[in-house]
């Protein structure tokens, strides 16, 4: 029975929803009539978000089944990763880890493939890589934003939820602790990257990664609303001036989104040029689309010279003007590819490396849809191996 379900599952819920997902949860609600205006007033009247969450779950489940039942799939097309963590859309609930904290969640995952002894690099010049301390590791904290779910239903990025899981377990297994969005509105976008720059981790941890996937254009990422959000906020928010618990440390974006509407498209040895959106046919097993969507500082802070804007490393999924594919069944050539070089080479090599290895694959790669993954913005000064344990020094 749904009402007993959420009963169930009441507290779980309300630690683990999001802000943006209660939000969208709460207007899904009332578009179908399942909560009355006042009922709405009286959630947004509640600053602290349990409590809004807290009287969401139980306006809705006194309902009865009707109701329920609509709050359990509402939730699944806005959160499935949540959902199915409650157990309400397939498997029971799990514990909390510790330090849990909303936007996150939690996925077990395989370990990261080590290399064999003879074959790990062993000697390097301290003063050449950034440094990672035990401590760094136990702090590490990253951002992820997964847009899914559109207004515009025509706009949905089918087959993006696998992307969520294989990032989320990715970033686990290297060992950051996730603060995850789905479904951000372009001034959302914003507020995530806002909020993440006061996280107390930031102070202790080596690096960061933030990892955004969506539809885009040259120099946008969008919103579910179809507004726009600049790629170059991303480096403005994280620069020296406005995040200074970063500076000297490795910032990691990967960005998931079309630059452009040009597809390259190799088929029947004719090489193809197309400037058309959205669905490709050709014959796959499984549909595949793209994530094309039309829709001077100074160096100085309290007297000590810092350069504004240094140690990035930006990896776009494809090249500037053109398209990123995704398969429907697969999800997205590059999100898929990454993890699997990260899974197989990250004990092994810096991230610059890493970076190039799946560039290789996308050369190498015999599917018709061509792609070519692109680092930019490298202001990366040293070496950043994610796993530098198993070096020794030289000075």
């Amino acid at each position: 029975m749904s009402a007993a379900r959420l009963l169930n599952v009441r507290s779980c819920f309300i630690d683990g929803i999001s802000p943006p997902v209660l939000n969208s949860l709460l207007d899904r609600l009332l578009e179908k009539k399942v909560i009355t205006d006042a009922e709405r007033e009286e959630a947004d009247t509640m600053q602290n978000r349990s409590n809004r969450a807290r009287c969401v779950i139980d306006t809705v489940r006194k309902k009865g089944e009707a109701a329920s039942s609509q709050m359990i799939e509402f939730l699944s097309e806005l959160d499935l990763l949540l959902c199915e963590h409650l157990g309400l859309c397939g498997g029971g609930p799990q514990p909390r880890p510790p330090g849990y904290e909303a936007g996150m969640e939690e996925i077990k995952t395989p370990d990261i493939q080590r290399p064999p002894e003879h074959k790990r690099p062993r000697k390097t010049n301290r003063g050449a890589i950034y440094p990672v301390t035990k401590q760094s590791k136990s702090n590490r904290i990253a951002l992820m934003i997964n847009n899914i779910k559109f207004h515009n239903d025509s706009s949905d990025r089918h087959g993006a939820e696998k992307d969520d899981r294989v990032m989320f377990n990715l970033l686990q297994s290297l060992g950051y602790q996730v603060v995850r969005y789905n479904n951000l509105t372009g001034k959302q976008i914003d507020d995530a990257l806002t909020q993440f720059l006061q996280h107390k981790k930031l102070t202790q941890t080596d690096s960061v990664f933030v990892t955004i996937m969506s539809h885009g254009d040259m120099g946008i990422i969008s919103g579910t609303d179809s507004k726009a959000f600049k790629t170059e906020e991303i480096f403005q928010h994280l620069n020296a001036k406005n995040c200074p618990a970063l500076v000297n440390k490795p910032k990691i974006i990967i960005i998931q989104a079309c630059r452009g509407d040009q597809l390259f498209i190799f088929h029947k040895s004719v090489f193809l040029v197309s400037a058309e959106r959205g669905s490709v046919d050709l014959p796959l097993q499984q549909p595949v689309h793209t994530d094309n969507i039309r829709a001077l500082s100074e160096n100085f802070t309290r007297a000590v010279r810092v350069h504004i804007e240094k140690d990035f490393i930006c990896f776009h999924s494809s090249t500037p003007h053109t398209v990123s594919y995704r398969s429907t069944s697969d999800g997205s050539f590059f999100i898929q590819t990454l993890a699997d070089v990260f899974n197989k080479w990250s004990h092994e090599y810096d991230i610059e490396e890493l970076f190039r290895k799946v560039m290789q694959h996308f050369e190498s790669s015999s599917s018709d849809y061509l792609q070519m993954p692109t680092k930019e913005r490298n202001t990366l000064t040293k070496r950043f191996y994610l796993f530098p344990g198993q070096f020794t020094f030289y000075l």
